[in-house]
């Protein structure tokens, strides 16, 4: 039995009867279509299909005739009739497919297996087992040197023979072969070189690089990258077996760079982007070695030129051959080629900065290396922009490391405020470009610019907060100018990004979009802040300074008051009153110009910290410097006068601005009843408390220190009556429960702690007018009980 002849007749029949399905389709398609003519032209009905008639005969009675004998028509005479074909009348033919028993195919992973894997892994046992035999008959003298040599080559010609000779059929098969002949080769002239000295090193480095040409050659052939990995392991080998530690390092990197020209070449031309890959690392793998070694040994002294030489032609070849990759494929920029730009560009950066700064004579050009790196990428840039080339990732990665380098070598080069005021143009420039000229990636890439100039600028004023130099004045040094200039470049860019928000209004919601609307007015506000506090906190720190002792004729003086340490008391009142004052602006321009919810939120809940502040470690300061001018101030040298006691009011009148404007914001963004009631007693609770601070302070001027408890439980007390008169007059519940509430906090305050210490007239007086603002209170609630009973309704 010949199964081959079974297979072969099976598919002729499967093929036939294919044939004959397409064949019926066929003819019911004319069927239908000679029924549709017929129907048109009113034909009758006629026969089944392929039954061939005379033309009907006239329903006319003719005589009967003996039937004749026709004779037999010729071909000729069957053209001329006029045959009719009907679709059938039959049910139509069914077409059984016979069953054909073809072989099994192979599985996916028994293919794998079989055709690939298997083939890989015996040539590797050959490598191997070469491998151990050369080394066996070296141990035991089996064969003399020159024999073992000739023999591990005659092996991989024979390897690659075989290969070559079934290439045709077994393309696959074929390549393994070739690829573990080179192996062979690669291996036996090192050992050839190395173990016996058969052959001179110049020899065998000819040989090794013939074997990479041919590597090559085979793998652009069988166009297996395969190949082309061992050709490429193979030539980074090479240096390192044929070495005779001469420490050339320039002949190392030479033959790098014309062995990643080739291999890199053959990547571009098959777009083999794994060899792209591995050239890469092993380049920069064997040049960071040099580099680490050189650096910890000798500080990269001599080197200099050379190193920095063929860091940058590596660079240019791995940098052009991921643009020509993308240029050719004219396919997006996937993500491993984007990270693989950036790897190379501050893996270079990385070594030309080490070069540069081990050298004091190279370290002053560093800002210019840098500068160098954004221009190799401009003009990379403006190639691609001037014909079109790419795609827009490619564009805008690029695009990304010129600003990315332009601005590394600000700071590089640059000092103190050069640096934020350079940052600062440069972010606002690119903003300014992005939204007048519509290219939203100028506008993106300004973002972090700005972010860092504001970064730079905190750092600036750390130095500047920390020293105190008599010959630097108060709103009149460089921070405070680039304070101020900042403020002037950021608020440029919020006004830009207000005047073109509403053709972004139309545009669909995006997060930068959100984020742009909070950073840029957030960077703003602070840097407005800030650079004015600052000024306020070094006006005071200078003052301080100028008030030291030192070097006066003094004696008996401690260290503690060698200076006036109250003007540090005066520092945080002033500076929690421009607080105050600042976002409760804030608040008051938002209110008349801005109208914006976000703002308008954070200027009140700001302004409302700031209000705690001032009502809790405010007034401790105001006790501090109201005991200071009772008391005489910290020593007999400084002076103390009345301004301890009226910078108080400064306090004050700042909270009474802040809570207006906040008061007015809330009224115009907020609708919540409940955070206005919240609002309205801060406002009470605010002016309870200053009126009794301003009690506790007179009256401790005045030297009645000892009843000052007694004009807190009366005040009060009254201010519980005026709450809940304004609370029946104005409607509102919350008031009146809130004078209740005050009432009793007072009357605990008298029996459980006042009244302990009073003397029995103050006793007397205090319970007598506790009593009378009870009736009071109680006679009002009686009067306007109707008025309260239909509010409560309402």
């Amino acid at each position: 039995m010949d199964p081959q002849k079974i297979n072969e007749l099976e598919q002729r029949i499967g093929n036939l009867l294919y044939r004959q399905s397409v064949f019926y389709k066929e003819i019911k398609q004319l069927e239908n279509e000679l029924a549709e003519l017929k129907r048109q032209s009113n034909f009758s009905s006629v026969s089944a299909i392929n039954t061939v008639k005379t033309p009907a005969e006239k329903p006319t009675e003719r005589p009967v005739e003996k039937p004749i004998e026709r004779p037999t028509e010729t071909p000729a005479e069957k053209t001329t009739e006029t045959p009719v074909i009907t679709a059938p009348s039959t049910p139509k033919p069914q077409f059984s497919l016979p069953t054909i028993n073809r072989p099994k195919q192979p599985s996916d992973l028994e293919k794998i297996i079989g055709e690939s894997w298997i083939n890989k892994i015996g040539i590797l046992i050959v490598i191997i087992g070469v491998a151990i035999g050369a080394k066996y008959s070296i141990e035991n003298e089996l064969i003399s040197p020159l024999t073992r040599i000739i023999l591990g080559y005659l092996v991989g010609i024979g390897l690659l023979g075989f290969g070559i000779k079934l290439k045709p059929k077994f393309e696959g098969y074929s390549a393994v072969l070739v690829s573990g002949s080179i192996s062979i080769f690669y291996f036996i002239t090192y050992f050839a070189y190395s173990f016996y000295n058969l052959i001179p090193q110049v020899l065998a480095f000819v040989m090794m690089l013939i074997f990479t040409v041919f590597t090559v050659f085979a793998a652009i052939k069988y166009n297996r990258v395969v190949i082309a990995h061992i050709g490429l392991i193979g030539a980074y080998a090479v240096p390192f077996l044929l070495s005779s530690g001469s420490g050339r390092v320039d002949i190392l990197f030479s033959y790098m760079l014309i062995i990643n020209l080739g291999i890199l070449f053959i990547s571009i031309k098959r777009d083999w982007k794994t060899l792209h890959y591995s050239a890469f690392f092993f380049t920069w793998l064997i040049y960071g070695s040099w580099f680490a070694d050189k650096s910890f040994y000798s500080s990269l002294q001599g080197y200099e030129a050379l190193g920095i030489g063929f860091a940058t032609a590596f660079f240019l070849i791995f940098y052009g051959v991921s643009l020509f990759n993308n240029i050719i494929s004219k396919e997006k920029l996937d993500k491993i080629n984007i990270i693989l730009i950036l790897l190379n560009s501050f893996i270079y950066f990385g070594f030309g900065y080490g070069i540069f700064n081990s050298n004091t004579k190279l370290d002053t050009y560093l800002g210019l290396f840098t500068l160098f790196n954004a221009v190799i990428h401009f003009v990379v840039l403006f190639f691609i922009k001037s014909k079109k080339l790419a795609d827009s990732t490619l564009f805008y990665s690029t695009l990304g490391m010129v600003f990315t380098f332009i601005t590394i070598a600000i700071p590089i080069q640059l000092d103190g405020s050069w640096v934020t005021l350079l940052w600062i143009a440069q972010g606002t420039i690119l903003f300014w470009i992005g939204k007048t000229k519509n290219i939203p990636i100028y506008e993106k890439i300004s973002l972090p610019i700005l972010g860092l100039s504001f970064f730079s600028l905190l750092e600036d004023w750390r130095f500047y907060h920390y020293v105190n130099n008599l010959d630097v004045h108060a709103f009149w040094n460089i921070n405070f100018l680039t304070g101020i200039l900042a403020i002037l470049g950021y608020g440029f860019v919020v006004y830009l990004s207000r005047k073109h928000a509403e053709t972004e209004e139309n545009q669909k919601f995006s997060p930068f979009n959100a984020i742009k609307s909070f950073y840029l007015p957030a960077l703003l506000i602070l840097t407005a802040y800030l650079t004015f506090r600052n000024e306020i906190a070094y006006y005071f720190n200078y003052w301080l300074e100028n008030s030291s002792l030192k070097g006066k004729e003094i004696s008996e003086i401690d260290e503690y008051s060698l200076y006036n340490y109250d003007i540090n008391v005066f520092k945080n009142i002033y500076l929690i009153a421009y607080s105050l004052v600042f976002f409760g602006g804030l608040a008051l321009l938002n209110f008349h110009k801005f109208k914006n919810k976000v703002l308008g939120i954070s200027a009140i809940v700001i302004g409302l910290l700031t209000l705690l502040s001032a009502q809790t470690f405010g007034l401790e300061e105001l006790g501090e410097l109201r005991y200071a001018y009772i008391n005489g101030g910290s020593n007999e040298y400084f002076d103390v006068n009345f301004n301890y006691i009226l910078v108080r009011y400064l306090l004050w009148g700042s909270v009474a601005f802040a809570l207006w404007a906040i008061f007015k914001n809330t009224k115009s963004i907020i609708e919540n009843t409940k955070f206005h009631i919240f609002l309205e007693m801060v406002i009470h609770i605010s002016i309870l408390n200053f009126l009794s601070n301003e009690l506790v302070t007179w009256m401790d001027i005045a030297g009645y220190q000892d009843i000052f408890k007694l004009g807190l439980s009366i005040l009060w007390s009254v201010y519980s009556l005026l709450l809940v008169s304004l609370g029946i007059y104005k409607k509102k519940k919350y008031l009146r429960i809130s004078a209740l509430v005050l009432f009793g906090v007072t009357l605990a305050k008298l029996f459980l702690y006042d009244i302990s210490n009073l003397s029995t007239i103050s006793k007397t007086i205090v319970l007598i007018v506790l009593g009378l603002l009870l009736l009071i209170i109680s006679f009002l609630y009686n009067k306007f009980k109707d008025k309260i009973s239909d509010e409560t309704k309402h």
